[in-house]
């Protein structure tokens, strides 16, 4: 009977060895895997923090991969409540930075007035020279028909004779139409996700994203029945992080947003839901607009890092209104 306890013996023995170098495996390649990552590793991928949201689950365990984080900064009594929201990194990532211009027309006046500006003068004398230079200077020679038509056009009247006028002389006054710049425009952007929940635990999560999302694009009442004041949704910021959890220098950086809409898809290519009711698929298209008009010394501020991680939105939450203080770097250009 020794025999076979023995033999058990050897047994238990075996498998503590083998369970032993199991773990002493793991543990080497789980080494291994930090020394060739590095320990800069995103903190919502490598810790179970759970105050952020993120899809799919398994991108906590996933390294190296593109992050694109949505971050809400909620005003409360106490102080600023920031909402998490992390996606890996979507296709089409657009950008439009324009500008807008329109055209004024100057006339014969504004004319004259504009060039005697450019040449330095501003004297009366100056000024009636440019004009007299806009109508073809001392020397030119105009028909009665053309003056009279000129002098028409020139004064205030009724367009229909200003017409006539044009049409018996053949001629037009010179409009002196120029480009002139009238601002930058509001940048806005929108990102779309195909949420495919792969279990009851990331249907859940996805519910909460969707929520989320839908929630903070409407004004808060301050738990006033009649809704006479309404607090601004809360401001949001955007930021494009690569593997090691820093912001992609490659991809142009944006200001605090608003969040402008919320569309929302359910099963739009199949109609399946899970045991629990859950849809099988949910898209979501989030569109968000900066909180104002940007200039280039806050284009350069954030190329070169110097706004900040929160994009101008300060302690309260509150986004600012005007480019304020931004030190930039000597010689720090967007082309850098």
């Amino acid at each position: 009977m020794a025999k076979p306890l023995l033999l058990s013996g050897l047994g238990k023995q075996a498998n503590a060895l083998v369970r032993n170098a199991k773990a002493q495996l793991s543990s080497s390649v789980s080494d291994i895997g930090k020394n060739l990552l590095g320990n800069n590793l995103p903190s919502f991928i490598t810790s179970s923090d759970t105050s952020g949201l993120v899809y799919p689950i398994d991108l906590r365990g996933q390294p190296n991969v593109n992050i694109i984080e949505f971050t809400a900064h909620e005003k409360e009594t106490s102080g600023v409540k920031q909402h998490h929201i992390f996606f890996p990194c979507p296709a089409n990532i657009t950008f439009n930075d324009s500008a807008t211009y329109t055209t004024l027309d100057l006339g014969v006046i504004g004319g004259g007035l504009s060039q005697a500006i450019q040449e330095g003068g501003f004297s009366p004398s100056k000024i009636a020279e440019s004009i007299k230079g806009q109508i073809g200077g001392a020397n030119a020679s105009f028909s009665n028909a053309e003056i009279i038509s000129a002098a028409i056009q020139s004064l205030p009247g009724p367009e229909a004779i200003k017409g006539t006028a044009k049409l018996k002389g053949r001629t037009l006054l010179n409009p002196n139409t120029n480009t002139t710049f009238s601002g930058n425009a509001i940048r806005s952007f929108t990102f779309g996700f195909k949420l495919i929940a792969k279990s009851p635990e990331e249907s859940e999560i996805v519910r909460k994203i969707h929520s989320k999302f839908r929630a903070f694009a409407y004004a808060d009442s301050r738990s006033d029945a009649q809704s006479i004041l309404l607090a601004f949704p809360p401001t949001w910021t955007i930021r494009f992080l690569d593997g090691n959890g820093n912001e992609n220098r490659f991809i142009p950086k944006i200001y605090s947003c608003y969040l402008v809409s919320v569309e929302s898809s359910f099963n739009s290519t199949t109609n399946m839901f899970h045991a629990d009711g859950a849809p099988l698929e949910v898209d979501i298209s989030v569109s968000y607009q900066e909180t104002r008009v940007l200039t280039k010394q806050d284009i350069d501020g954030l190329e070169a890092d110097t706004i900040g991680a929160n994009r101008g939105i300060d302690e309260n939450g509150v986004p600012k209104n005007t480019v304020g203080s931004i030190t930039l770097p000597k010689e720090t250009s967007v082309e850098e």
